[in-house]
């Protein structure tokens, strides 16, 4: 994950566009096969990286239940 987000990181929006588009796709499949918080949270804190705020998961997801 880091190989493709630190090349685009201060970049423009035509270059990280793609690569948070990429880690959002990869964030609701993450969340469903993943046992452990770890993987989803790696993507989220990389697409805050890139300047990605919004929400994107499982409203009745396995990591959202207390």
């Amino acid at each position: 994950m880091t190989a493709r987000v630190e090349p685009v990181i201060g970049r423009g929006e035509k270059q990280r566009g793609p690569v948070i588009d990429h880690l959002r796709d990869l964030a609701v499949p993450a969340r469903r096969q993943c046992s452990s918080r770890e993987t989803g949270q790696i993507i989220a804190s990389c697409r805050r990286r890139l300047g990605d705020c919004s929400k994107i998961g499982l409203p009745d997801g396995s990591f959202t239940r207390g």
